[in-house]
């Protein structure tokens, strides 16, 4: 994402739960934003419509970040999965895109 997205408590709570029990809230945070720097659109949406966007940790994880676009502040990662768990998992087709853009064209 070139642009950082807002991250639910939700969210890091998930991905410590699944990646860093050991880790503290604050730094799981700060691994989640540098993170979303460096993740890639995907086509796919969720069953409920929203964006997926994929990224690989620097421990080699690949991740899925789940956004949602209906907050004031701008695009929330609502939750992050592995990426076994979304429909993503299933596709390779990822491209880089701005959270911030309206355009929902993706190539």
């Amino acid at each position: 994402m070139k642009a950082a997205c807002y991250f639910a408590r939700h969210a890091v709570e998930r991905f410590r739960q699944r990646f860093r029990p050991t880790l503290g809230p604050g730094v799981v945070l700060d691994e989640l934003r540098d993170l979303s720097h460096r993740a890639s659109r995907l086509r796919e949406r969720t069953e409920h419509g929203d964006e997926q966007w994929a990224a690989v940790t620097n421990a080699g994880e690949q991740v899925i970040f789940v956004i949602k676009r209906d907050d004031p502040r701008g695009p929330m990662c609502v939750t992050v999965l592995p990426i076994e768990a979304s429909p993503a998992s299933r596709s390779q087709r990822a491209v880089v895109t701005d959270p911030w853009s309206d355009d929902d064209e993706v190539a």
